[in-house]
């Protein structure tokens, strides 16, 4: 999500004007430390939900002092229990059912407490996961609630796992992508649809995708947050968008080039070294029978 902070997730929040904010998974804490620095300098505090953090959450306690609320919980065991936030970043388990139950707890919430539904930001509404579940822990997804899953690779355009290429075969991912309960974006639509109320959801894709979700009258209450949700509409947004994935292309095939020539120069050294070992075996082998034929009766 980190890769939205400049172009779509600040200048959301400027817009938004909040002071509660809920981060659900907060991984190594980059975007975080974003967060909160916004929150800082507005005046705001953020709850962030991590069960196993990849940051020093007493460091970030220290340097943020009462901006930062940590729980060191799943999101299922709190978000029920916070305060109602104003805005809320999802980036935590990629699956229909740990995204559908987020999205209800946030709507349970701001329903008992009658304050609208926050406006919402999700990563990983693209693919690989928009329609595919993942599983960091399959265990905390009720058995009934998964889907067929194993960790194999991710083929893009493909429906099936593969166990020859595609990405991000250390993960438990759905066996198919498709179909009901299967997949983030399946969950935020089927949320939507579900909830009786009028939502926007806009999507960036690249990057996994970004969604953007809010209630339609939080939108005709604020113009300029109404903007930040038309504006990555905007031919000049998309433009700019454009260039920054061909950007990471870029970088991405001279990586893989770069990569290709490294692999050469090793797999020429290494037959470079397989010569001179078999070389050396055959003097050995020919200092061996020298000496063989030295020691045999026949030669005294």
């Amino acid at each position: 999500m980190i890769w939205f902070w400049p172009t779509v997730l600040r200048p959301v929040l400027e817009a938004a004007e909040p002071k509660v904010l809920v981060e659900v998974g907060a991984a190594g804490g980059h975007n975080t430390k974003n967060i909160l620095e916004f929150a800082v300098e507005h005046g705001a505090r953020v709850h962030v939900i991590d069960p196993v953090p990849g940051f020093d959450v007493d460091a970030f306690t220290e340097t943020y002092g009462d901006a930062f609320i940590f729980h060191r919980e799943k999101s299922h065991e709190v978000l029920g229990e916070i305060e109602t936030a104003d805005v809320v970043l999802i980036d935590g388990d990629h699956n229909w059912f740990t995204v559908y139950h987020e999205l209800r707890l946030l709507g349970e919430r701001a329903e008992a407490e009658g304050r609208p539904f926050p406006v919402v930001l999700l990563h990983d509404v693209s693919w690989p996961y928009a329609r595919r579940d993942m599983y960091y822990n399959p265990s905390d997804v009720p058995e009934e609630a998964r889907q067929p899953h194993r960790k194999a690779n991710i083929v893009y355009g493909q429906i099936e796992l593969s166990d020859d290429r595609g990405i991000n075969g250390g993960l438990a991912n759905a066996e198919r992508s498709g179909g009901p309960r299967n997949g983030v974006l399946t969950a935020v639509e089927e949320y939507v649809a579900q909830s009786g109320q009028d939502f926007v959801l806009r999507i960036v894709h690249g990057f996994s995708g970004l969604g953007m979700l809010a209630p339609t009258t939080t939108l005709e209450r604020s113009p300029a947050l109404r903007r930040e949700f038309e504006r990555v509409l905007d031919a000049d947004f998309l433009f700019e968008h454009s260039k920054r994935l061909e950007l990471i292309a870029i970088k991405s095939r001279a990586q893989a080039v770069e990569a290709t020539r490294t692999l050469r120069r090793s797999a020429a050294a290494h037959a470079k070294l397989e010569t001179e070992l078999a070389r050396l075996q055959k003097e050995l082998e020919a200092l061996g029978d020298r000496s063989d034929a030295s020691t045999s009766p026949l030669s005294r």
